[in-house]
């Protein structure tokens, strides 16, 4: 068993490589992972996120797990929340179209339409 103090030790350097998002400022991105997200791989794209905003140093982006909101057809789902409230549904989302999420939506600010959820 370890001590309170390695198990501290342990949480903090995960933290760090996680790089916990900050809720403050920035974008929220909630990936729908899910039954049917899970069957079409929603699994990979939260990993990608993670992996992508990690790589790139960007910590104002809040990412989460979101349940089902009854768009089977579309899954994997990913909902991306503006600073300023404004919601963009990606659908059919794969570890390639997360990646130029990333790189178009959050870093620069444009939305991918070709990759829109169709609802």
């Amino acid at each position: 068993m370890k001590s309170l103090d390695e198990l501290k030790e342990i949480r903090e350097k995960a933290l760090e490589r996680i790089k916990v998002r900050n809720k403050e400022m920035g974008y929220k991105v909630t990936v729908r992972v899910d039954d049917c997200g899970i069957e079409k791989g929603a699994r990979t794209v939260m990993v990608t996120f993670v992996e992508e905003l990690n790589k790139r140093g960007i910590s104002n982006v809040e990412l989460l797990q979101g349940p089902c909101i009854g768009l089977c057809e579309e899954e994997p789902i990913v909902e991306i929340y503006s600073p300023n409230g404004e919601k963009t549904t990606y659908g059919q989302v794969d570890a390639s179209i997360a990646r130029k999420i990333v790189e178009n939506h959050l870093i620069n600010g444009e939305v991918v339409k070709e990759y829109l959820a169709k609802i």
